[in-house]
């Protein structure tokens, strides 16, 4: 197996550029670890940004099909940052622009999909979702968060796919795969 790496800058979880390492193990293909963005995270105060980044890139570079290998059922933040990378706008009640992280999961009341970026269709995308387990501190938010993702995308997103598999599935279409054991 040809394995090419890519280095790409992407904002990491804390709002810092970070270096990630994106992996062509086939012609076309991507695989990308989002464990790799996360050395300390604070379920509320952190972004998926950089994994929104990252799927944009795999978009201008072609890419056909693309892994996301996530640690975990982590909610993180529901997948808001990445959301927000790809064009996604949140706002709460009063109709204020929300960022993507989790304290603001329980604070989005609507989602402005009008620049969301539309997957190509010659992509396909997986997240494979290892086996540990998300603190239940953003539980609650995250379920008013996947309630209103299903009302503005029709989609039925489940918890138990993590944050960004939630998001993925419901906005791109993407195929979970859970996996034991990282």
């Amino acid at each position: 197996m040809n394995l090419e790496e890519k280095p790409l800058k992407v904002w990491g979880p804390w709002g810092e550029k970070v270096t990630v390492t994106l992996l062509f193990p086939e012609e076309r293909a991507l695989f990308f670890d989002a464990g790799s963005l996360v050395k300390e995270w604070d379920p509320l105060f952190s972004t998926t940004y950089g994994v929104g980044e990252i799927l944009l890139e795999a978009c201008v570079l072609g890419v056909e099909y693309i892994t996301v290998q996530v640690p975990g059922r982590f909610l993180y933040d529901g997948g808001m940052g990445m959301l927000e990378a790809l064009g996604v706008r949140f706002f709460d009640v009063r109709g204020r622009g929300l960022s993507g992280m989790g304290d603001n999961l329980k604070r989005v009341a609507s989602l402005d999909l009008r620049d969301l970026v539309i997957k190509p269709k010659n992509l396909g995308v997986e997240v494979v979702v290892g086996s540990g387990k998300s603190s239940s501190c953003l539980e609650k938010d995250a379920q008013h968060f996947a309630q209103v993702v299903e009302r503005f995308t029709g989609e039925r997103v489940f918890l138990s796919h993590g944050g960004v598999g939630m998001s993925l599935e419901a906005f791109w279409g993407a195929k979970i795969i859970n996996r034991e054991g990282f």
